[in-house]
Order: C-alpha cells, then sequence, then structure tokens
C-alpha cells in the first residue's frame, strides 16, 4: 500500500515520534529527582568503595581529602544527613574534618589498651558551641543541689587498675537524648539499671521518656536525677 505523505496518519506518526524523541532528550538531561544521587560540589563526586561504614573503624590517622569525602558520605548516610544547600554542606565538612582530626589526634595518642578511643558518632558535623546549645541543659543550676554533706567517704582495698561495666553487663547499649535536654532523666535510668543488674544479674533497658513525661520538675529542658529517683520510688517501679 502506498502511503502517502500528507495523510492524517503519518502526519500523526511524525509528530508523535518528535514528541518522543524529545521526551528522551529532556529525561537524559534532567535524571529523576526521585534517584540516588549525591548533590554535592564537584570536587566531592567520589564513588564510595573504601569505606562502607563509619563504625569500628580504628581512626587513629588522619585521611587524605578524597578518603576524608567518601568517609563523610558514608557517615551522613549513616545518620540520615541532608543539608538545604551546598553552602551548608561545605561548612559541616568542615566540621566534620575538624572533628575528625580531633578524634585521629587524640587516638594516637594512646600508649596502653585502656586508653580512651574515640570515634565517629551522629555529631560529628556539629561543632562544640552547636553541641553545647543543641544538647546541653537549659536547667544550669540542677548539680547545685549536690554538697558535701551528701557524699560519703568510703574507702576500697586494692580496687582493680581497670573495670568495665559492660563486660559484667551492667549498662545497656548507648541511648541518645537527640534534641532533648533530658540528660538528667538518662544519668537517673542508667543508675538504676546498673545497680538492679549488679544486685539481680538482670539487665534490663529502662524508659527515659517516662521520667520526662510524669517527673514534675522535669522535662526537655532540663531536671534533677534526684526527682527522677523520688519518682520512681514513689511509683515503685519504672517501664
Amino acid at each position: 500500500m502506498k502511503i502517502s505523505y500528507t495523510s492524517n496518519r503519518f502526519l500523526l506518526f511524525i509528530i508523535f515520534t518528535a514528541c518522543l524523541c524529545l521526551y528522551f532528550a529532556i529525561q537524559e538531561k534532567n535524571p529523576d529527582e526521585n534517584e540516588d544521587i549525591l548533590i554535592i560540589p564537584s570536587k566531592f563526586e567520589i564513588p564510595t568503595s573504601k569505606y562502607t561504614t563509619t563504625w569500628g573503624l580504628i581512626l587513629d590517622k588522619l585521611p587524605n581529602e578524597d578518603d576524608a569525602i567518601e568517609l563523610f558520605q558514608v557517615w551522613k548516610k549513616e545518620n540520615g544527613r541532608v543539608y538545604k544547600d551546598l553552602e551548608t554542606m561545605s561548612k559541616k565538612f568542615a566540621t566534620f574534618v575538624s572533628n575528625l582530626k580531633y578524634i585521629t589526634e587524640t587516638n594516637a595518642k594512646g600508649d596502653s589498651p585502656n586508653s580512651v578511643l574515640l570515634g565517629l558518632t551522629s555529631y560529628a558535623d556539629l561543632s562544640f558551641p552547636e553541641f553545647k546549645e543543641t544538647c546541653t541543659t537549659v536547667n544550669t543550676d540542677a548539680m547545685d543541689i549536690v554538697n558535701g554533706d551528701d557524699v560519703e567517704d568510703v574507702t576500697c582495698s586494692n580496687p582493680p587498675l581497670t573495670l568495665d561495666w559492660r563486660s559484667r553487663r551492667a549498662v545497656t547499649t548507648v541511648k541518645a537524648q537527640g534534641d532533648c535536654g533530658s540528660c538528667w532523666a538518662f544519668a537517673a535510668v542508667a543508675a538504676i539499671e546498673g545497680i538492679v543488674a549488679i544486685k539481680t544479674g538482670k539487665l534490663t533497658s529502662l524508659s527515659e521518656q517516662e521520667l520526662v513525661d510524669c517527673v514534675p520538675d522535669g522535662s526537655c529542658n532540663g531536671g534533677y536525677v534526684d526527682s527522677g529517683f523520688d519518682w520512681v520510688i514513689g511509683n515503685k517501679g519504672i517501664a
């Protein structure tokens, strides 16, 4: 059958083909926004391969720039960090490197197996002033209730050189208070968890949130450890 170039079907075919080509051309220039693309300055565009996680790394030597960038990418993914723009990301990367330098220098000074070992936490992109503003309690007089009369002088004969309560199963895994100034609740709960584990041999993770919600003079703006203890005693327990 002979096709007429002026037929309606042929014109529709030409228009459809042109639209299809235009669509794929636009898609190639503008990839799907939902794709997992790391939007950072070009110098940061390094495929991750050396680091698969930040957990358990022995950081005693400052990585070179490329490795630091890669480590930052992995850390961001693990901690769900998304920055509003490239300028913010660049500033956070600089803070990350500064903290990484402190970590590696401190670890390099360790002269025994019992020396403190630092690592990357969820706060690794915060400067000290930012951390202090975000995570420390507003209630700065929380420790004023403690005085010399409250402390009992106890002697201990032949104490061990080291004691790791983790190996005795007397402490739970690390917890995070987030943006809530509830360190008082975490301190109270950790003490209760520890003494119960030591006395009974059973380690149970307890609820800091219950203290934040129920202690009258405690909140995310600060509180008192003693108030936490008093509430648990009055409530005859904690969840």
